[in-house]
């Protein structure tokens, strides 16, 4: 006898005994389902506020640093640093300094850590402070995700927590947080490109080179004005946040479906177990 006959004769007795012992069978898949059900209601709902978000081209011109660089060349003055600053934006939006000075400007460790936190008294029960960077992982791994569409370069990023408005809130101010502080590091720069500038304007008498550096004076003005024309700085909001009004999880049909499966298969062992004992 092949293997393949062992396994439809193994089949046809599990089915055969399933259905003589169906009453056991059905009893067992109703139990679980009705537990699945159960559960579904009973786990703490999560919503997921999405936006959709794209690189403003605009405050990432890279031709005054390259041109600095060569005038620093020039003057005898290395080090002039360039970059691609869509890379920085992308990895500043998702970085573990942002996340920190997220959750600390918004006051989040006791929303993170509820079980350890006294609300009435506000203080962590048994001094039991979480610690930041804990504080950083858990929110990247349970409520902050940012994606990246490789076809279109577009990103989503999405809050997912217990209150639909604070879902909503929190990510229109994450966005918010990492284009203030992206435009401030920009106008540090534009301020420190413009003290070098006119430094190394009142040292030379080079008319070539003092022409190159009055361009590139009226080149950092012009981006400093430009920076402050738009509080999208870095990244503009395609689809804004909106109140999700369903949660994201749990999702009902799976645990439905889960339990479903579950109680199949402890059904059928079940009637298996009682078959082969009243048979004995």
């Amino acid at each position: 006898m092949s293997k393949s006959d062992h396994i439809e004769i193994d089949l046809a007795v599990v089915v055969k005994t399933v259905v003589k012992q169906k009453v056991i069978f059905l009893s067992m898949v109703m139990i679980s389902v009705l537990i699945a059900v159960v559960a579904s209601f009973t786990v703490t709902k999560k919503y997921r506020s999405e936006i959709t978000l794209s690189l403003n081209s605009s405050s990432f011109n890279n031709s005054g640093a390259k041109k600095l660089s060569g005038i620093a060349s020039l003057v005898g003055i290395g080090g002039v640093s360039q970059s691609d600053d869509s890379t920085i934006f992308i990895a500043k939006l998702k970085s573990r300094f942002m996340k920190r000075e997220f959750i600390e400007s918004h006051s989040l460790l006791p929303l993170l850590y509820k079980d350890i936190w006294d609300e009435a008294q506000k203080t962590w029960r048994n001094d039991t402070v979480p610690k930041m960077w804990d504080a950083v992982r858990l929110f990247d791994k349970e409520v902050l995700n940012i994606r990246t569409d490789k076809e279109t370069g577009l990103l989503n990023l999405s809050i997912e927590w217990n209150d639909a408005e604070i879902a909503k809130q929190w990510a229109d101010a994450y966005v918010v947080l990492v284009n203030r502080t992206l435009k401030k590091e920009f106008d540090d720069e534009v301020d420190k490109n413009l003290e070098f500038l006119k430094e190394q304007l009142a040292s030379t008498t080079n008319s070539s080179v003092r022409n190159s550096l009055n361009s590139l004076i009226e080149e950092e003005l012009k981006k400093a004005m430009l920076s402050n024309g738009s509080a999208e700085f870095a990244f503009k909001t395609l689809d804004p946040a909106v109140i999700p009004s369903r949660p994201y999880s749990p999702r009902k049909v799976i645990f439905v479906l889960v339990g479903l499966i579950l109680g199949m298969i402890l059904g059928t062992g079940l009637a298996m177990y009682i078959d082969k004992r009243d048979t004995q």
